[in-house]
């Protein structure tokens, strides 16, 4: 039996979004709903070792960059510091920030809210102090600029 409400594309007429699948032995279609950040995520990740500063995620053109998802692994280093942040060239803005002298660093977060950069910023992980073991990984998706905040307004909304 054909399903009585399905969602269609005004322009062609065709059936969007549903999945043919079968449970008890009878065929049916289920209406699939996700968001953004499932359908368009990407992820990038990099091993830590020197003390540097790596990108992982950039905007095109003078859009902006949402964090999806963020994880962080390091070993107990002696004067460690790992920082996960916007930053555009002039403003820089911490996400996360781990001392590794401290204790080893594991966490693991799927970010359910707005953690946006404002127009241009990039994700950047930077190693500080003294070399890093261990890796970072961010889930991003990329934003337009018409869906993206200059910084000065960026800063005065949060």
């Amino acid at each position: 039996m054909p399903p009585k409400v399905i969602l269609v594309d005004a322009k062609s007429g065709t059936a969007l979004h549903t999945e043919a699948y079968r449970h008890e032995g009878k065929m049916s279609r289920v209406l699939l709903i996700t968001d953004r950040k499932a359908h368009y995520g990407v992820f990038k990740s990099t091993a830590l070792g020197a003390v540097a500063t790596t990108i992982l995620g950039e905007p095109e053109g003078d859009g902006s960059v949402e964090l999806t998802d963020l994880i962080v692994s390091a070993e107990k280093k002696t004067a460690g510091v790992i920082t996960v942040q916007f930053n555009d060239g002039v403003n820089t803005e911490p996400v996360s920030t781990s001392y590794t002298a401290d204790a080893p660093v594991n966490f693991a977060i799927g970010i359910n809210g707005r953690w946006q950069g404002w127009q241009g910023a990039w994700i950047e992980v930077a190693v500080t102090g003294a070399a890093a073991l261990g890796s970072v990984g961010v889930g991003f998706i990329k934003n337009l600029k018409a869906d993206s905040l200059d910084y000065a307004t960026w800063n005065a909304r949060r």
